[in-house]
């Protein structure tokens, strides 16, 4: 157990006992892992230190009183004190809050749905919790890995290969002591008993299978929808949303009609999720849901060196040039039997994009982060 994984435990037994703000805050100080915002705490969901022990911890928050909301803006205003990345963020990650992971892990489940390790650049998921609870969750929501790092150190292997991608290890399988290069913040590092100084003198392997060529599997983890198969699966339906849904006008307008409509059809989710999350998002469009939830959906589809924007009623696929199987899927979507359909979505060229958040009168969840 490292010294925050102990400074926890302490900061839960006091928060769920007497509660003292000023010992809770010394903690946070310290360095904990807050598992869940701390406003449904009664005690201390009113108190100025939730603003301090929120920030210091990594965690969202609510602002309750004008004396918090005073005291959040001296804060602002003695910036240095705080290690504050950014006050003003409009992106809202699930994995700081454990509740989130949860509620996420399960839905996936209920569908027997796995995730490619690759989705992200560097980290599975972000360094807010012990790694026994990264760990519990990355068996539930990531398929295996193929990428592994060994070291005797087994907490050491289990940080690396818990923390980071399967994406990341792979572009480093030539340059393992590159691995830490790109690691900004020592301070999220110790939270794990490590520092970068110490972790770049660490001597380690990056294994991978034998029985594959590795430009083959690079070419796999640069392909993501493509090859969106889980081989443990227990779903053995392997119709093709493309081919069956997306070719078919009344499947279409089923889509149009009705926000739920995909969740019901008897197809792999696992293929084709560009297809799907694009087609959802648009009935989503078409129903009038709220703009905000189709801004922060879209955020979340992965689009190589392409942009995909909310603008006027539509998404707009900003591109320079498209990689790999997006510039396929568009192409279905653009040639989809329904006219409606296809008119909430448009080509731009990347040099047409506008200013982030110009003309645009969204409300954005107000939080805070630091780095």
């Amino acid at each position: 157990m490292t010294i925050v994984e102990e400074n926890t435990e302490l900061f839960y037994e006091e928060l769920n006992g007497n509660c003292n703000e000023k010992i809770l805050l010394q903690l946070a100080k310290k360095g904990i892992f807050l598992y869940e915002p701390l406003f449904k705490h009664d005690k201390l969901k009113n108190h100025d230190y939730l603003v301090d022990i929120s920030i210091l911890a990594r965690q969202y928050f609510m602002i309750n009183t004008n004396s918090q909301y005073n005291h959040y803006f001296e804060i602002i205003e003695s910036f240095d004190k705080y290690n504050i990345f950014s006050l003003y963020n409009n992106k809202y990650d699930c994995s700081y809050d454990e509740n989130m992971l949860k509620y996420c892990s399960d839905l996936l489940e209920k569908y027997n749905i796995k995730i490619p390790s690759h989705i992200n650049y560097m980290f599975d998921f972000s360094p807010n919790f012990p790694l026994n609870i990264l760990k519990k969750y990355s068996n539930k929501i990531y398929m295996p890995k193929r990428y592994i790092v060994e070291h005797e150190d087994k907490y050491f292997e289990k940080f690396i290969n818990v923390l980071f991608s399967e994406k990341y290890l792979c572009y480093e399988i030539n340059n393992p002591e590159n691995l830490f290069d790109f690691i900004g913040n020592d301070v999220l590092i110790k939270r794990y008993g490590f520092n970068i100084n110490e972790l770049k003198q660490m001597k380690y392997k990056i294994k991978y299978p034998e029985n594959i060529d590795y430009n083959t599997l690079h070419y796999i983890i640069e392909h993501n929808f493509k090859f969106l198969k889980y081989k443990n699966s227990k779903l053995k339906k392997e119709k093709l949303f493309s081919k069956h849904i997306l070719n078919n006008s009344k499947e279409v307008q089923k889509i149009l009609d009705d926000i739920n409509y995909i969740f019901t059809l008897d197809i792999n989710f696992n293929k084709e999720i560009f297809l799907i999350q694009i087609s959802y998002i648009i009935s989503l469009i078409h129903n009038k849901n709220n703009k905000f939830i189709i801004k922060y959906l879209l955020s979340f589809i992965k689009v190589d060196e392409n942009i995909i924007t909310y603008e006027n009623n539509k998404i707009i696929f900003y591109h320079k040039d498209f990689v790999f199987d997006e510039k396929k899927f568009i192409d279905v979507l653009l040639n989809v039997p329904n006219n409606v359909f296809k008119n909430y979505i448009e080509l731009k060229e990347l040099e047409e994009l506008p200013r982030y958040g110009f003309d645009d009168n969204c409300s954005f969840i107000f939080n805070m982060d630091i780095a």
